[in-house]
């Protein structure tokens, strides 16, 4: 079925369009008022003062592919207005946007010169680098702590992300640093570049003899599920051991066409890992964590982390509270399969790289051994002769 047809906006466009990937960026929604033209009166959107939308579109630009408004429409459809306000919300400007915070424009230290040895690298750990191979995302994302460097229209004076020298000088350093083992390419977004872009990039990769693993961070999955293509699996599956690591955000991203992205991956024999960011407004929920988490585990997609807020100026709106972050980790212990709960993190500034954070089920030590708090709140014993 053409879906897509039901929405006016679309109405005209032929299949081989819609499923075309290029197409999909090509046409993508620039702007809350273009947002607004499709739902017509069947949704409210916030209103924005236009001299504070400018500022805000000016520092980072509104984008959404044609398939994330789908996204939007089938929570709609189903009459979960909540659901839709989230997609909505991780996508979309607002007026909180205009107030400042926290200044951080690189919370985590990924341009400091003790982590970037060379322009399109950051080393936080001594066997694996991240590699930012474009600064291009099919959607963007409101809440990105890399928005000072993704974009169609960056300022010149920051890096552009594929730049083929760039890339070339990355890979040589990679090349003579024989410590790293595990190479992560990120961006933006590296499965925006074309299917010859990308595998000659992994390729060369490859062929660094000390390279045993490399992944890809990605949010396509469920923004732009048609870039999955059998082509590109094809591709990919010859970088085995080669691992995507996607951006899962809410339950209401798992529509089939995404599922049958994954799915197309994972039968291929290239496993999927999941990011989640912890976020106000979208997920910060035990009930949408639990049931995402649960969701993602049962499409064969594995839970990996859910990530604390990253101090970025314009996003601070989105923070949740460490304590309440804890209690979402502790909450989901019981509910779903420990197999489906993730590890939640937080990313340390100035380049310290990422610690796990865990709830304290250890109550207190006796003569008699360790008093911990079980999922139901109970207080057990476990039997073990310690010195006090």
């Amino acid at each position: 079925m053409e879906y897509w047809r039901e929405i006016d906006f679309w109405k005209d466009i032929k299949s081989k369009e819609w499923i075309n990937w290029k197409w999909q960026l090509k046409n993508a929604i620039r702007s809350p008022k273009e947002l607004r033209n499709i739902f017509v009166d069947s949704f409210s959107f916030d209103k924005m003062d236009p001299d504070a939308l400018s500022r805000i579109m000016s520092s980072f630009e509104m984008k959404l592919t044609p398939f994330s408004v789908i996204t939007i429409q089938r929570a709609l459809k189903k009459g979960d207005t909540k659901a839709a306000n989230a997609i909505i919300n991780a996508f979309v400007p607002t007026m909180a946007e205009v107030e400042h915070v926290d200044d951080s424009v690189d919370g985590i230290g990924e341009e400091s010169l003790s982590t970037k040895p060379a322009p399109l690298v950051t080393n936080f750990y001594k066997n694996r680098v991240l590699l930012f191979a474009t600064n291009i995302c099919p959607t963007y994302c409101r809440f990105c702590f890399r928005r000072r460097k993704v974009g169609d229209h960056l300022q010149e004076r920051i890096e552009r992300g594929a730049n083929l020298e760039a890339l070339q000088n990355a890979i040589q350093y990679i090349r003579k640093n024989t410590a790293i083992r595990e190479v992560i390419v990120s961006g933006g977004d590296p499965l925006t570049l074309s299917d010859d872009r990308l595998l000659s990039l992994l390729q060369q990769l490859k062929e660094v003899k000390h390279i045993k693993v490399l992944r890809i961070d990605t949010k396509v999955l469920t923004t732009l599920p048609q870039r999955i293509t059998p082509e590109l699996v094809k591709g990919l599956k010859k970088f085995k051991p080669v691992y995507i690591v996607g951006n899962f955000l809410h339950s209401a991203e798992l529509i089939p066409e995404v599922l049958d992205a994954t799915s197309l991956l994972i039968d291929a024999g290239i496993p999927i890992f999941s990011h989640t960011a912890l976020l106000k407004g979208i997920n910060d929920d035990v009930e949408i964590i639990s049931e995402l988490m649960w969701n993602l585990f049962i499409n064969r997609i594995i839970p990996y982390y859910l990530i604390q807020f990253i101090p970025t100026r314009w996003a601070e709106h989105f923070r949740v509270p460490i304590k309440k972050g804890l209690q979402i980790i502790e909450n989901l212990h019981g509910r779903i399969s420990g197999i489906a709960n993730p590890t939640y993190i937080v990313y340390l500034p100035d380049g310290a790289g990422k610690v796990p954070l865990l709830p304290n089920y250890l109550l207190e030590r006796t003569a008699e051994g360790y008093y911990f708090k079980n999922f139901e709140g109970k207080k057990v014993l476990y039997k073990e002769q310690i010195e006090l």
